[in-house]
């Protein structure tokens, strides 16, 4: 199976997927009870990590006050249910064979172990592959032997073969998987305590590792519910498992296309989409749990699974992307010493994750055995639940996740920067503000976005026309168009971009008024009775929204502050960003302070202010983008640039670049200057 690219680092999870399918297998071939053999599996598995990381103190570093106590108090609840499944329910549910499960169990569980300390230990890394696959076959096959003899001196013959054969399908499965993740969960060094706190008071930082754990915790349960879903409603157990796992690999080679597809799109999106599928796969599910048919609830586990490789190809992205990150903050020693600890970290996740699934496993096995009762009915909301929980958490950790597309990109120009022995003093201090600091990142204008484009449509032309990459900011200059203008550029311009807004769109106070007057009034097909209500619904709306857009306020009517809007501009021009203007005065049409709806009324030329300032700071000319968002056509079009001269005199460039932008805005209207 080919993987997306850095799906790899999750694959351990897989290992506990195929062996928890295996135990299963040998639970329903032996006891006629599936979940069973799972959640005893499950229970060795939570009792070796709890071991491995629990008791050790130097791994505990990682966790803070809180996860503890979690951790410490789901591990006590796991202790008394394994007893429970191991001593009290065997006997109370009179299962044949159950020592024979026991020891087919334990032996998966070691072998597991055993082949992961094989693999990624110091001895073996400085073996050949012919040679470390040799000693993985020979471990292999010390188990396979174990667990043969053990089936075919208690059960007939079809039953041992059968089990013996699926044994060694999941071993071989097992060694592939090993192979292709060797070296993650290889620690070479002890935690560092002082390298952890050092890494916490790193703002993104803290936020992807939350969002790592929410979404492995998640991943753990979710594959768990999906194959406990199969185990107890397929008609042929092994054939059900053979279909799920090859389906698995068309999902991973659709995944696969459908990311090598939009390779350079946002990862942010990309995880959104993911999980956004993943939330409503699980909702269909649960919903289709009262059909009788099967086919929507497979093909919603499908959906499901392909949720979940998007999610994690996103995340693999945005982990690379943190080394950059911790770069920017610590040192290189300090971030060699916090790799070590991602395993670690994952390591916790899927033990909190497995955590949970055991507890339902293990009430879903004290069920198991009346008769009485409906297993499929009692299942699957048991094990949704906490694996909905979590996805819509992992949801809400994406949404909330502070560093956007263009932020890791201008993580990036700044690193080559300090590479070459250069710096940028406003890129460096915007940098911190979301890296380092506890920032919160605004989503609401991306929310709404989302929402109006499903009604509005829009084609972009002559982005070619933008120069972009070369270190030089852009200032986009768009026609207004009343509200078609800000609202098509805010959700198709294919750029991103800091906005002028005016500070009466930003202050709560003044917002209802100026989009009552400038909007609403001028809706002639509308009742008057409507306008006032609805403008008070719209307000808060439309100013959550613009405070959302990371808008440099504009105070035209308090030259005093208007100063402020340079200055912040200049400085987010050095940082790299791109600034978008409407610059056309409302004034111009009546004394109703209205825009033109078609068209491009006259400008304020003040705008034009940022050239020079830019140019002093830095001794770079910018450019001013034309842009024309055209209402009847729904087409946003970008025209030919107008460059900042300084060598001109500084009325006369004033009104030069403003004659030719607003020209060049007109010929993509059409020549319609209403």
């Amino acid at each position: 199976m080919v993987f997306p690219a850095g799906v790899s680092l999750l694959m351990p999870s897989l290992i506990t997927l195929y062996n928890f399918i295996f135990c299963i297998l040998a639970s329903n071939a032996l006891t006629q009870r599936p979940i069973f053999g799972g959640a005893l599996f499950i229970a060795a598995q939570v009792a070796g990590l709890a071991s491995k990381y629990i008791f050790d103190r130097s791994r505990r570093e990682i966790l803070g006050k809180k996860e503890r106590i979690i951790i410490y108090t789901l591990t006590v609840i796991c202790f008394l249910f394994s007893i429970a499944l191991i001593l009290f329910y065997p006997k109370q549910s009179a299962l044949p064979s159950a020592w024979v499960l026991f020891a087919i169990v334990l032996a998966t569980w070691l072998r597991s172990v055993t082949l992961n300390r094989l693999i990624n230990s110091p001895i073996t890394y400085k073996m050949s592959g012919v040679q470390r696959g040799i000693r993985t076959a020979e471990l292999s096959t010390v188990f396979l032997i174990i667990v043969a003899i053990v089936l075919f001196s208690t059960q007939n013959n079809q039953t041992a073969w059968y089990l013996t054969g699926a044994y060694f399908i999941n071993t071989l499965a097992e060694a592939v998987i090993l192979s292709k993740s060797r070296g993650f969960y290889y620690e070479k060094t002890a935690v560092n305590a002082d390298a952890v706190q050092k890494a916490n008071t790193i703002n993104a930082y803290k936020a992807f590792i939350r969002l790592l754990v929410l979404s492995v915790a998640a991943l753990q349960i979710t594959q768990i519910l999906i194959f406990s879903f199969i185990a107890t409603t397929a008609d042929t157990v092994f054939f059900a498992f053979l279909v799920a796992i090859l389906a698995s690999f068309v999902i991973v080679q659709l995944v696969n296309f459908f990311i090598a597809q939009v390779k350079e799109s946002d990862t942010n999106n990309t995880l959104l989409l993911g999980l956004a599928l993943w939330i409503f796969s699980l909702i269909v599910f649960w919903q289709e749990l009262k059909d009788q048919s099967q086919a929507l609830r497979y093909l919603s586990l499908a959906s499901c699974s392909a949720g979940i490789l998007l999610s994690m190809a996103a995340l693999s992205r945005l982990e690379k992307n943190m080394q950059e990150v911790l770069l920017f903050a610590i040192d290189k020693e300090t971030l060699q010493q916090i790799k070590q600890t991602k395993p670690i970290v994952i390591a916790y996740a899927s033990m909190f994750g497995q955590m949970l699934a055991l507890i339902g496993l293990a009430l879903l096995s004290f069920f198991e055995y009346d008769a009485s009762l409906s297993t499929s009915s009692v299942l699957q909301p048991a094990l949704i639940l906490p694996a909905l929980v979590l996805a819509i958490a992992t949801g809400l950790a994406a949404l909330r996740f502070p560093l956007t597309k263009n932020h890791l990109k201008k993580l990036h120009d700044y690193m080559l920067l300090t590479k070459n022995g250069e710096t940028n003093a406003p890129l460096q201090k915007q940098l911190e503000n979301v890296i380092v600091k506890v920032s919160r990142k605004r989503y609401g204008l991306n929310i709404l976005s989302k929402f109006v484009s499903i009604f509005m449509r829009v084609q972009i032309v002559g982005e070619e026309k933008v120069p972009t990459n070369d270190g030089i900011s852009n200032v986009f200059i768009c026609n207004h168009g009343e509200l078609y203008g800000p609202m098509c550029c805010y959700i198709y311009m294919p750029f991103p971009f800091r906005p002028w807004i005016a500070d009466r769109m930003m202050d709560k106070s003044l917002t209802l008024q100026h989009i009552y007057e400038g909007t609403f009034m001028r809706q002639k097909w509308m009742p008057k009775s409507w306008q006032l209500p609805l403008a008070k619904f719209t307000a808060p709306i439309v100013n959550w929204a613009m405070h959302s857009a990371y808008g440099i306020p504009v105070y035209r009517d308090n030259p005093k502050l208007l100063i402020k809007t340079f200055r912040e501009t200049a400085i987010c021009m050095q940082a790299g960003d791109d600034i978008l203007i409407f610059p056309e005065n409302p004034a111009d049409e009546s004394r109703n302070n209205l825009y033109l709806r078609s068209g491009i009324g006259e400008f304020f030329t003040g705008f034009t202010l940022v050239a020079p300032i830019y140019y002093q700071k830095t001794g770079k000319r910018c450019r001013f983008i034309p842009v024309y968002a055209d209402k009847q056509r729904r087409r946003l079009s970008f025209g030919d640039y107008v460059e900042y001269n300084p060598d001109n005199d500084s009325r006369d460039e004033t009104e030069r670049i403003c004659k030719e932008l607003r020209q060049r805005i007109l010929d993509l209207a059409g020549g319609d200057s209403k």
